[in-house]
This record gives C-alpha cells, structure tokens and sequence, in this order.
C-alpha cells in the first residue's frame, strides 16, 4: 500500500513542477561570456561584482560586461571566495588570491608555493572558506589552513573522502564519507554525527535552522534534533529517489535551494515545500546545476553544466512560460468560483487557483477567446465563434454570432447585456436562470469592441474609423442617431473606457475625458504629456484600483483621488518584453488584493504592485584606456580622479558598470561630459563611452544609470585635464616671447640700417629730383628761350621775307623801267639810266643783306648744304637760298636778273649737279636738310 502513495506523491508533484509559475530568469550561455561551458563556484564582493571559478578561469561580471582571467596553471578553476577584498581561488595543485590594481585589473598572488611540496599528488582543491583569522582549502582529503596575520599553513587530512565543509556559529564542519560528520575544536577533529544515513550518503551541506541542523545530502533533506535524524518533508525526498542533489545553499529568508545534477534548481522552504523549480523547459540553460550564490540582493546565482543564470527570487513578478505551446497568446483571463480562467488564442483553459494543477482545455472552446465576464455570479465567454456560458468547466453556447468583442451591462435593464461583435451590438437576455440571445441592433454593421454607456445613448470607438454616438430607441432593436461626434488625427491602437460613470478615450493624440454636456472629448494635458513619450497602446483595463495602461517598461495606473476628482497618476514597473507582441490587445486582470495577470504571448505573468522591490545600487567606472590623436592604444589608465593628459593623449574608452541584477529590465545608462556641454546622453545600454581629439581643457566625466524608475544613487566622475600643446604652454609663450623680442631687435636693427639706407635714397632721390626739377627748369628756360629764338627767327624771317619781296618789287619795278627805257633807246640818258639800274638788279649788296638775312632766320644750312654737295657754286648756293624760301620761279627769276625759263633751267641743273633721284623733289629735298 505505500508504494501506491508514493508513486502518486511523486506524480503529484512532478505535475506541480511542470505548472508552476517562476520567478524572473537570466541566462548566459558560453558564447555570452567567452569561456568553458562549465561553472563550479559563484562569489561576491563589497561593490557587488560576480566572480565565478569556469574550467577557463576566473569570470568577472559586472553588470554590463564579462572578463576571463585564465587560470595560472592553465587547469580548471574549481572553487572561488571573496574574503576582505581577496579573490580566493581554487583549482589543481595550486590556489592563491587575485587582488585589483590602480587600473582596475586583478592579479595573482599565489600561495600554494610555500607549500608546495607538501600538496598530496593530483590534489584539486573544491571549496573555500573562512574561520576567524584561517582561509581554508578543502580537497578531496585535506583541508588546507591559511593564516591571515602570521601567513604559517597548516593542514588536515582525512581517511576516506572529504565531501563538504561548512562553517557557522563559529564552528567547522566536514563531512567524511563512512565516517560521519565531524567538527574541529581547538585544531582536534570530534565526531559529532555518526548516523547511518551521513556513513552511507554524501553530505552536500549542513545549516542550523531554528535550533536543528539541517542536513542536505545527495538523496534528501534532514533535520537533526536531539541527536535524532528525520527527513523534513517525506514528500520531497521522494522526489529524491528520481534526482540526485549535487550542491546546497541556505537563503536568507531560511529557505534551502537545491541544485540538482538532472532537474534543475529547486527551492524549498524550512518544512520542504518547493517554492520554485526552474529547469532547462523554462529557462535554465542546463539543468545540470554545479554551484550555487545568493547575492547581496538576495538574487540566486546559478553555475551550470553549461552556462550561468540567475534569479530574482524576491521579484514581484512570477512567470509562466508556455514553451510546449499548449495555452498559446492569452488575451483574458478571470478569477471565478476559486478557478483561474485563461482565454487564449487556442481556447478556455482553467485550474483551481493557487494550485500546481496543470492547466486545462474547456471542451468545445478552441479558437480564439476574446474576453471574460462575470455578471451576476455568471461567467461569459466571448469567442470568435460565439458566445458562451461557462458551468460547471463546460461551456454552453448561447449566441452564434462571429467574433464577441465584450459586454456592457444595460443601465435600468438589468435583464439586458450588450454584446459588441465583429459585425456590430447584439442583444443578450435573461429569460428565468437562462441567457439567451435576443437580437441585433439595426443601424451599425461594424466591429464594436470598445463601447460605452452615456445616458440614453452609446460612444463607441472603432480604432480605423473613429468615434461615434449611437442612439438607440426605446426597446432597443435599431439606432435611431448614428454620428462621427471626433476626428482624431489616428485612431490606430485606441481605447475607450468607462471608469467611476466617466468616459475615457486614449490613443496616441493623448488622453481624454467625455463630456456629456458638450458632447466632446476634452484633453488631459498632465496625463497625456506623460503617457506621449511612452505610449505604447490606448487599450484601457479597469479594476476598482482605477484604470491601468501599459507604457514603455512601466504599467501607468490612473486612479480618482480621495478628495478630489482629478485622476492621480502612478507608474509600476513593468518589462515591455512581456506584452510587446500584444500590442492593441494588452489586458490586466485583477485577480485578488494587489494581485494582477497580464497576458503574453507564450504564457502569462503574475504581478504584486505591492511588492516593493527598489533596492537601491551604484554606478562605479571601472576602466579607462587613452588613445593617441590617431586613435592608437596608449595605455590603460588608473581610476582616479584629477588626472592630467599630454594634448597627443586627447582619446579616451571609459567603462562603468551599475550593479544591479534584473532579469526582466534592461540597465540603462546616460553619460556627458562637463567641459564640452551640460546635457545628458539618451538613455542607451551602451557600457562604453569613447571620446577623441577632445581639445585642451578642464573635464569631468559623468555617468549615470537607472532600472526601469528606480536611478543610481550616486553619479560616476572621472575628472581629468588636458594639457595645452607644448607650442601653447607657458615655457612655449615665454619661448615666443623671446624670440618675439628678438625679432624685434633684429628687425628694429634692420629698420634702422633700412631707414638709413632708404633716407640716403631719399635723398639721392631728392638730389634726383631737384637734378630733374633744375633739369625742368633749364629745359623749360631752354624752351623759352628756344621759343623766343624762334620768335627772333620767325621776326627775321618775315624781315627777310619782307626784304626779299622788296628786292623783288623793287627789281621788278626796276625791269619794268627798264623795259619802257629801251623801248626808247635812242636816248642816251635812257641808256645811261638802264645801266644804272642794271647795277641795281645785280647788286651784291642786296645778295649780302640777303644772305645775311638768310643766316640768320636759317643757321648753318648754306654751310651743310656746301657739305653735303661740295660741288655747288655760291650761285648755286643762292639759288638754294630761294628755294629753301619756299619762292617760285617765278619770284626767283627777278631776284637773279633772268628769266622764268633760265630758272627752271636753272632747277634741272641743281637736281643734277645734286644726283637727286628723279622720284625725290628738289623743294621737299631743300626744305628737309
């Protein structure tokens, strides 16, 4: 008979951990982290970085970011333990501490030299830990003692195998395998348990729990009580038989997790009942699990098989994942009758609530469900094929109209429900105990999913056409009034709601109020500038803690104050990963005081708005590497702050890290840089910030971070300096500066060797000048006087004009006289008087004056002429004296006493005697010498 019961208790709660709902999960496969798939032992310090012994090394994770410090020996690391600071590590033949630089690197220190001839051969040392002034390293056979302040060793060796060391309430405990358990007292081994069970069991870990040690073996969980050993729950260590424990830990609110070597992590609390099973199916990377750590924070820490994960086992959210497919998209979900309801796109599924039942399909409910309603101790179901009254976990259909959207209870009518449709508002009626469907509403033939009643009418909301006031008649068969009474600029996931007699319409555009007397919806500015930067969807879910919505990571509740009617505004964190595939379907259900399930697409979540969860945490910088003006690696930097930088060192890498574990909200970060502006980065998940050719000048790096609402408490700063070029420093100026004077010296020298220079010039030009200006003045002289010559010279040529037409008159007269005597020749006086006149004519005292005359109007030229042509007779010169007057022949003949012809003989004779070619005039010829 017991084994029937034991075989049912198993099967029992095999289905209670297939069900159950789980706390936040986060997992690291090998390729997040960049090292070995396996993980033997977890740690922490005082500023809350993780470090994990890997079978590559030692994995430091801050929040943001892996590093791997390979082992020294190059052998897996097998045990990790932050103690003062130390990072205490473990692996084969050696152990040792990592310590952090200046520049936020850790190294080695190791210690296992000093004894290294006294390690047993093939010694890998498993676990750390620390009692009073001694570090201690167990092994499969020793256990190896430290000292802190004298640095002396010392070690213990067992007969057989040394399982598990503990330490608490100032004591030390091992256990031995066939031997039992022991404690040291004063450096000497006692046995203080010897019970078959720890002889033929490994002991994986021991705690004192309410004055009984708690015992965790391989195959169960016992309490000692006076010397008496006994499971603490029967039940679970049936559970045992199928899976053995490998590694234990005591939480801090006293309940046991247990990492098992084929069915992941369990925790159970002090009476043995499992609060939470997570495994490979929902979430766990391996369910292998080799080492187990609760943070500060009290999140669980998970070492697997393959890959790392941890657990905020205190979150406010419980999870159920449904990665078989078997509920599918959950778009409604009811508390009724002690059942959970979940309406989903693959039907109505139900269990008793709180339960670790599994889920189950109503029949005749697959499909798409739409909503759940309860009215007056009845359920309703709307689905795409109909309507549904939910008995007895049987469904009955009611209406068979495609697609109900949801149900409003008919003011004054409480035998009347409105049912919206795909294809419009039908009519349901209470007829005795029974519903039935009564009729459609004539008068509007669309999808009616949001709806509400306003005194003898209803606003309705259709996402793609807009919003609308139906009136009805009396008996509620047609719509008598239908209009468009908004013209929103998108209607696009909207909602409308009612909440406390108040219309309420949301969307992209903002948040609204109706107003029943104007007919208009009026705007809610505080509300609206808030939800505009997050709006997610309009969709409205109401409970009697007012109206939610979902925002971005946040679920933003709007609640009518208790002395006011102005709705109050509170935000809940809220992962947007867990309803973004809901857009424009979002719903929160209320299922008891504080208590909400949201739909997912793959399962559901369970929410406590109550459950505060604002642990407070830092943001520290934790490296920084400076680069050249080329971008090239210099150095690593220490972090500190009030550094200086040469001007070619102006390119910094700075990373920081907030941590804070959280295995549904992403850390953000937001970074600026005093000295170059004041405004703050978008948030971003960016760990690094990279700055280049910043130029010189005083900084101040900031950083600061946050987790869905809740900010760091503090802001990171890296102060640092960068210094002028050397051509812009003080040494550089003061260089300048002499070389300025320099320059000026030479330049004043120069300028006076110049201005000298350029004044002997001046004044070799002046003397130039006053040369040209006396040079002017001579030649201006020498043209007055030329001017006043050539004045004489045009007097005395007119004189000598004059003279020569008066020889000519006078001759002429005298020839004419002449003429008239000889015509009358017979007188003697005539004769006498011709000769007189013939000596007048030829006169050479007229040729004189003329010649005279001749000189001086025209210089030199009867002596160039005479030059030129040698040959010429003073007549011939005469003669050229004539012609170089310009006179004809026939003034010229008058003046040489013949006549005109012997003149023009005379021209041909001058023309040969001068060899003047026959195209060459003899007067231009004259005029021209």
């Amino acid at each position: 008979m017991i084994r029937p019961i034991v075989i049912i208790l198993f099967l029992f709660f095999t289905q209670e951990l297939f069900s159950q709902e789980i706390s936040p999960l986060k997992s690291f496969l090998p390729n997040n982290y960049i090292a070995d798939n396996q993980n033997w032992s977890i740690s922490q310090d005082e500023s809350g970085i993780i470090y994990i012994a890997n079978s590559a090394g030692l994995l430091v994770y801050n929040g943001a970011s892996w590093k791997l410090y390979n082992t020294p020996n190059a052998s897996a690391m097998r045990s990790v333990k932050v103690i003062d600071n130390r990072i205490y590590v473990g692996s084969y033949m050696e152990f040792g501490y990592y310590e952090k630089n200046e520049f936020g690197e850790l190294e080695f220190t190791k210690l296992s030299d000093a004894i290294q001839n006294d390690i047993l051969e093939d010694e890998v040392f498993w676990q750390i830990e620390h009692y009073k002034d001694w570090i201690l390293f167990r092994t499969k056979k020793r256990i190896y003692f430290y000292n802190l302040k004298s640095k002396k060793y010392k070690f213990h060796t067992v007969n057989t195998t040394l399982n598990s060391l503990s330490v608490f309430d100032n004591q030390v405990y091992f256990h031995v395998s066939k031997e039992g358990i022991y404690t040291l007292q004063e450096g000497v081994e006692k046995l203080v348990v010897v019970d078959t069970l720890v002889k033929n069991n490994t002991v994986i870990n021991l705690f004192n729990y309410s004055n009984a040690l708690i015992l965790v073996t391989n195959n169960g969980i016992f309490r000692m009580v006076k010397n008496a050993i006994e499971p603490i729950n029967i039940t679970l260590n049936t559970v045992f038989k199928n899976t053995t424990i490998y590694t234990a830990i005591q939480l801090n609110d006293g309940s046991i997790a247990l990492g098992t070597v084929s069915n992941g992590l369990m925790i159970v609390d002090s009476e043995g009942n499992i609060k939470d099973h997570i495994k490979q199916e929902n979430g766990l990377t391996n369910n292998t699990v080799l080492s187990l750590f609760q943070d500060k924070n009290n999140t669980v820490w998970l070492g697997t098989d393959y890959g790392i994960n941890y657990v905020n086992i205190d979150a406010s959210l419980k999870i159920f994942y449904d990665r078989k497919g078997q509920i599918g998209t959950v778009y409604d979900a009811i508390k009724h009758n002690e059942y959970i309801y979940l309406g989903s796109n693959q039907g109505l599924f139900y269990k008793r609530y709180k339960s670790a039942d599994e889920f189950k399909i109503i029949p005749n409910t697959s499909g798409q469900v739409w909503t759940l309603f309860e009215y007056d101790g009845i359920l309703f179901c709307g689905h795409n094929s109909g309507t549904f009254i939910i008995k007895e976990k049987k469904a009955i259909k009611i209406a068979d109209i495609l697609g109900s959207w949801l149900f409003r209870e008919v003011p004054n009518h409480p035998e009347l429900l409105f049912q919206g449709n795909y294809d419009g508002i039908h009519v349901l009626k209470r007829v005795d105990d029974n519903w039935v469907f009564q009729h459609k509403i004539k008068g509007f033939d669309f999808s009616s999913q949001f709806f509400e009643f306003s005194n003898d009418k209803i606003i309705l909301n259709h996402e793609y056409k807009g919003v609308f006031e139906l009136k009805f008649n009396s008996d509620f068969t047609e719509f008598t009034n239908v209009k468009k009474i908004e013209h929103f600029l998108s209607y696009q996931s909207s909602g409308l709601n009612k909440y406390k007699g108040q219309i309420y319409y949301a969307s992209k555009e903002g948040f609204f109020k109706y107003n029943t007397e104007t007919l208009k919806f009026n705007r809610n500015d505080s509300v609206s500038s808030y939800i505009g930067d997050d709006f997610v969807s309009g969709r409205m879910s109401i409970t009697d803690d007012g109206i939610w919505m979902f925002g971005k990571d946040e679920l933003i509740n709007l609640k009518q104050g208790q002395l006011s009617n102005h709705l109050e505004l509170r935000k809940v964190p809220f992962p947007t990963t867990l309803f973004s595939s809901m857009k424009g379907f979002q719903k929160l259900t209320k299922i008891e005081d504080n208590n909400y399930l949201i739909g997912s697409s793959n399962g559901f979540t369970l929410m406590d708005v109550n459950h505060e969860n604002r642990k407070e945490f830092k943001i520290e910088i934790n490296g920084i590497n400076n680069y050249s003006r080329q971008n090239n690696f210099l150095k690593k930097l220490s972090i500190s702050d009030n550094q200086e930088f040469k001007y070619n060192s102006n390119g910094f890498e700075i990373s920081y890290a907030a941590i804070y574990y959280n295995a549904m909200s992403p850390v953000l970060y937001q970074t600026r840089l005093l000295g170059q502006g004041t405004h703050w980065s978008d948030w971003s998940t960016n760990y690094k910030t990279t700055y280049q050719n910043l130029p010189n000048g005083n900084y101040t790096f900031e950083v600061r971070a946050k987790v869905g609402e809740i900010q760091s408490n503090n802001v990171a700063q890296f102060i640092f300096k960068i210094n002028k070029p050397w051509y812009r420093s003080v040494l550089a100026y003061i260089s300048y500066f002499t070389i300025l004077l320099l320059i000026g010296y030479v330049v004043h020298v120069n300028y006076k060797k110049y201005y000298k220079k350029q004044r002997q010039h001046l004044l070799e030009r002046n003397k130039r000048v006053l040369a040209l200006k006396e040079l002017k003045a001579k030649e201006q002289f020498m043209n007055i006087e030329k001017e006043q010559l050539q004045k004489d010279i045009d007097h005395k040529n007119r004189e000598l004009a004059i003279s020569t037409m008066s020889i000519i008159k006078k001759n002429e007269i005298l020839n004419s006289i002449k003429k008239e005597l000889i015509t009358d020749n017979s007188n003697n006086a005539n004769k006498k008087v011709i000769k007189i006149i013939d000596s007048n004519i030829n006169n050479n005292k007229d040729w004189e004056f003329l010649e005279k005359a001749f000189n001086n109007a025209d210089k030199d030229f009867l002596k160039k002429i005479k030059n030129i042509h040698p040959n010429l007779t003073p007549n011939d010169l005469r003669f050229c004296a004539y012609l170089r007057l310009n006179l004809s022949s026939k003034e010229i003949a008058p003046l040489l006493n013949i006549s005109v012809r012997s003149v023009e003989i005379k021209r041909y004779r001058l023309r040969k005697k001068m060899n003047l070619p026959h195209e060459k005039g003899l007067i231009n010829y004259i005029l021209e010498v």
